[in-house]
């Protein structure tokens, strides 16, 4: 059964500067689809989502507030802090229901809620 600090890890690890495509493959089914915030993405969209955050992120951080997993499926949420490369400070809270299949994630349905950061920042959950 996944456990919290697997699903912290996964979800900071893509996020990090030194991320591969081998990093993306520990954590994500190849048939992965995430729907943020009502936009569907499927591998090849959320990786490049990934790769957009990172660029625009000088830093970024994710800590989970809330996990319960039952068998393949999870319940979290969790705060995504960070600062951009111009240096706006920006966090938001994400509420997410993950599925796994084969021990990494295949379905991922999120909403995301800014708390700090500009308008031109409200996307980043969902930038592709």
């Amino acid at each position: 059964m996944p456990t919290k600090t697997w699903m912290q890890n996964a979800l900071n690890e893509v996020l990090q500067p030194q991320a591969t495509t081998q990093t993306y493959e520990k954590y994500f089914d190849p048939d992965y689809v995430q729907i943020v915030d009502g936009k569907t993405l499927d591998y090849a969209e959320a990786t490049h989502h990934f790769g957009i955050v990172r660029d625009k992120m000088k830093s970024l951080r994710i800590t989970i507030k809330d996990f319960v997993a039952d068998g393949d499926a999870i319940a979290e949420s969790h705060i995504v802090d960070g600062e951009t490369r111009e240096g706006e400070i920006v966090q938001f809270e994400v509420i997410a229901i993950t599925r796994l299949r084969d021990g990494r994630i295949w379905r991922l349905n999120e909403l995301t809620r800014q708390i700090k950061g500009g308008e031109h920042s409200r996307d980043l959950g969902s930038r592709t």
